[in-house]
C-alpha cells in the first residue's frame, strides 16, 4: 500500500518548509510545482494543478482562501465538487500512483481534504496528515504585510483553516 503526506495548515503558518523537508526525506510532491516567488523565495513546494483546482472549487461555492467562514453545508454533493475530485483524480493517477511514499501541500487542502479520502480509498492509498502550526498573531501579521489582510479576517482564516485541519 503506498501513503501519502498531507501537509495541512494556514498559510504562512510553515506548510512550505515542512513540504520540504519531506521532500528532502525522499517524499515524492510532483513535478508540476508552483514556482517560488518574492513572498516565499525557497519556494511553495505547491502542486499548481492541485492549487488551481483547488482555488476554482473555493471560487465556485463563493469563497475564496482567506474568506473564514464556513463552507456551505452539503459541498462534497455539488456538482463542482465532483468535478473537483475528478481532476484530482487525475493528478493522482498521472503524477503519484507509482510513487510508495508521495505527498501534496495546498494550505487550501486543509478546508478541502474530503475532497481527497474517497479517491485514496479506491486507490489504496493511506493518508497521512502534518499539520503546520505557527503563532496567530505571527500568521496574522504576515498576512498582514503580504496580503493587507486585517488582523481580524487574518486571526478567522487561521482558526478556519486550524479546526478544519484538525478536524480532518
Amino acid at each position: 500500500m503506498s501513503k501519502a503526506i498531507f501537509i495541512l495548515g494556514m498559510h504562512r503558518s510553515g506548510t512550505s518548509a515542512q513540504a520540504r523537508v519531506l521532500n528532502l526525506l525522499g517524499v515524492e510532491l510532483g513535478s508540476r510545482l508552483m514556482a517560488a516567488a518574492s513572498d516565499n523565495e525557497r519556494g511553495f513546494w505547491e502542486h499548481e494543478g492541485a492549487v488551481q483546482i483547488h482555488e476554482d472549487l473555493l471560487r465556485q461555492l463563493g469563497h475564496s482562501w482567506c474568506d473564514g467562514t464556513p463552507l456551505p453545508a452539503g459541498w462534497m454533493e455539488t456538482e463542482a465538487a465532483r468535478d473537483a475530485q475528478m481532476q484530482l483524480a487525475t493528478i493522482i493517477d498521472l503524477d503519484f500512483l507509482s510513487a510508495p511514499l508521495w505527498g501534496i501541500k495546498d494550505p487550501r487542502m486543509s478546508l478541502l481534504f474530503p475532497l481527497w479520502l474517497p479517491l485514496l480509498k479506491e486507490r489504496g492509498i493511506e493518508p497521512l496528515c502534518v499539520v503546520a502550526w505557527r503563532n496567530p498573531l505571527e500568521v496574522a501579521g504576515s498576512l498582514q504585510k503580504r496580503d493587507q489582510l486585517p488582523q481580524e479576517t487574518a486571526l478567522l482564516c487561521w482558526l478556519a483553516y486550524t479546526i478544519e485541519s484538525l478536524h480532518h
